[in-house]
């Protein structure tokens, strides 16, 4: 993902970010820092953390086409769909969704 952020920096007024690597971080691969003034703009998502994501939504593309799933379950995972992260209890409700449907 190097999709570069859409905002105007935070401390000058630069719309240019650089996408530096951080290989010592677990959770995100690169961070983006302003071009101008080196200012921390914002973290990136590791590439496993991607991918996780896009499981999911397959899953739930898949479980929202089941005519069974009560409306709770289907507005929950709608309103999951787009979250990267999930808490626990929202990963224990997802989890139990996906193992009955």
């Amino acid at each position: 993902m190097n999709s570069t952020p859409s905002r105007l920096c935070h401390k000058c007024p630069s719309f240019t970010f650089i996408y530096i690597p951080c290989p010592n971080v677990k959770v995100h691969s690169h961070k983006y820092v302003c071009a101008a003034c080196d200012a921390f703009h914002s973290w990136a998502p590791s590439p496993e953390t991607i991918q996780n994501h896009q499981n999911r939504q397959n899953q739930i593309d898949v479980a929202l086409q089941n005519p069974k799933l009560s409306d709770f379950e289907r507005r929950f995972l709608e309103s999951v769909y787009e979250k990267r992260h999930l808490s626990p209890k929202q990963k224990a409700m997802f989890d139990k969704i996906m193992a009955v449907n």
